[in-house]
């Protein structure tokens, strides 16, 4: 079945009065029910294209479309638009009632409806007890439920979330992703998720674009950018904390064209480069490492615990590495693992060989 197309975004500017860019010339489109995250860090301008978006920050160029209207100068209550904010927009001296029956309250629905509605999806989420409470007083967790809780409340055409995990402690985030995201992937309307984390990004999205101080980095489904990242700053999203990052340089002898890592050299396919001008240049190789009893001989120099998982840094060949491990042991062996090999340009970070 086609859907409609529900949002456009057709070169999208936005540009601060200081002079910083917010958003860079993107262009995107969704379906009806799809869902595109928006993967970046600090200041990659997650929150700027939201607020473009929403109405509450104004673009410098490029045309918005929601349901096929051009919504440029349209005000944020004309576009039907939900946006929920990392810090949740609450009335902190107000009730958790107050807060869920407000967007309600303005749309001049039913009392008795309003009440109805805000008691069942209280029940539904587990926090039926918390009506009462003022907001202020709630610990995180209770707040994003509450603030996931008001979204489903209302209908409307986008649904706009601003790393709403953001604040959560790292083992704490994971859980509660896990409890809340199925609430979010059923609302029945296209979804654009802003967050910092690839794994989130990796789970609720049709379409993943990664930004970087407002510029679009790379864009495509998950596997696609797994399989080729345009740039560095993707394989690091998409291959996580464990990627390994080794300068080395491609070598030609006679009709074999390889790198050296890790005292390994590891035969590359010529036709694969992005241009043989590379061969004999320095470039940047990115790599996972799996741990395995017949690989090369890791000397451990301390275990990190992420999360349920155990890495190890250490050094092979007298280099810095670092991989997942079991458990821990008196000694360490892992190989490269070939299928998540990468080389990028040294200066401008981009994928030179695919």
């Amino acid at each position: 079945m086609n859907y409609m197309k529900k949002i456009v975004l057709k070169n999208l500017r936005q540009q601060y009065t200081y002079g910083a860019v917010g958003i860079q010339e993107l262009s995107i489109e969704l379906d009806d029910r799809e869902t595109v995250a928006v993967l970046g860090g600090r200041e990659a301008g997650k929150t700027s294209l939201l607020k473009c978006i929403a109405g509450l920050a104004p673009q410098t160029g490029g045309e918005i479309y929601i349901n096929s209207r051009l919504v440029n100068s349209a005000k944020p209550k004309d576009r039907d638009v939900l946006m929920v904010y990392e810090d949740g927009g609450f009335f902190e001296r107000r009730t958790v009632f107050y807060n869920l029956s407000y967007p309600l309250k303005i749309r001049k629905l039913d009392k008795n409806d309003i009440t109805n509605r805000v008691v069942d999806i209280s029940k539904k989420m587990g926090f039926e007890y918390l009506l009462d409470y003022k907001i202020y007083t709630l610990t995180l967790s209770e707040r994003l439920r509450v603030m996931i809780a008001r979204a489903l409340l209302r209908e409307a055409s986008v649904y706009l979330f601003d790393d709403p995990f953001k604040n959560v402690q790292p083992y704490l985030r994971r859980k509660l992703f896990n409890e809340l995201y199925p609430y979010i992937k059923n609302i029945n309307a296209p979804k654009i998720f802003a967050t910092s984390s690839a794994d989130e990004a990796k789970t609720v999205a049709d379409k993943i674009v990664i930004l970087n101080y407002g510029f679009v980095t790379d864009m495509g489904k998950a596997e696609d950018i797994i399989k080729n990242p345009n740039c560095l700053l993707a394989y690091r999203y998409m291959y996580g904390d464990t990627s390994n990052i080794v300068k080395t340089k491609i070598q030609q002898e006679e009709d074999a064209v390889f790198i050296e890592i890790l005292g390994q050299r590891i035969n590359i396919e010529k036709d694969k480069l992005l241009n043989p001008i590379y061969i004999g240049k320095e470039v940047l190789v990115c790599f996972l490492l799996k741990e395995n009893d017949k690989g090369l001989k890791a000397h451990k120099e301390y275990i990190e615990y992420v999360n349920d998982f155990k890495v190890l840094h250490g050094k092979i060949a007298y280099t810095d590495v670092k991989f997942y491990i079991d458990r821990e042991k008196d000694e360490y062996f892992a190989l490269i693992d070939q299928d998540t090999l990468k080389i990028f340009d040294i200066n401008s970070q981009r994928n030179i060989y695919f």
